[in-house]
């Protein structure tokens, strides 16, 4: 099912139907995505990095815009002093494991070790390190678009080590053919890939 050979050829299928502009704004979705870190990080006055870790953890799921507003009320809420009684939206084992950041932080000074996992600590490299080459991330749709085939994630196969390094790789050479880096043209083709799928009238 996953072959570097067929990734590469399904990699580049998808990035040729880029339009400009999705390639216009998948180039600079991470930076953009640093900006808005960056904004909440000043409001609230904790480093950029626990907020990028905050939205990282909890992103599965949520939507960016949602997820920027998600990481803001959750410090709001600690500022507040009633972080412990905090929901929010997605899967709520994330949104402890980033009320769990935020409490150690406040109290130890550092939050290492408790975002784990490729895509999340992908997505947090990215933000953090728009500007150089990242490990793209292997969400569905990265998986769907390498893959050559539409999945869920109740329909994607397991990623296992084997399969993360095809993608990953296959999704770098192609990149660094056109002039790309990694994360930008994962963010390119995700956009691609979305509004292909929504062509044919089915649901991202």
């Amino acid at each position: 099912m996953i072959s570097y050979s067929r990734s590469l050829r399904n990699i580049r299928k998808v990035a040729d139907q880029a339009t400009p502009e999705e390639v216009l704004e998948g180039k600079f979705w991470y930076p953009q995505a640093y900006q808005d870190c960056l904004r909440v990080a000043e409001e609230y006055e904790v480093p950029v990095e626990l907020v990028v870790d905050i939205i990282s953890v909890t992103s599965p799921t949520i939507r960016w815009e949602r997820n920027i507003t998600l990481s803001g009320a959750m410090l709001k809420t600690h500022r507040e002093g009633r972080l412990t009684e905090f929901i929010g939206d997605g899967y709520q084992r994330n949104i402890e494991k980033a009320k769990e950041m935020i409490w150690r932080f406040f109290e130890f000074g550092e939050w290492g070790g408790i975002l784990s996992g490729p895509k999340v600590t992908s997505f947090a490299n990215c933000i953090l390190h728009y500007s150089r080459p990242q490990l793209p991330v292997v969400d569905v749709r990265a998986f769907s678009i390498a893959a050559g085939k539409r999945y869920t994630v109740q329909t994607m196969p397991s990623v296992n080590s084997n399969r993360l390094w095809i993608i990953r790789r296959a999704f770098t050479e192609v990149a660094e053919s056109r002039g790309f880096l990694p994360q930008e043209l994962q963010a390119i083709t995700w956009l691609t890939w979305r509004r292909l799928v929504a062509e044919k009238g089915e649901k991202i």
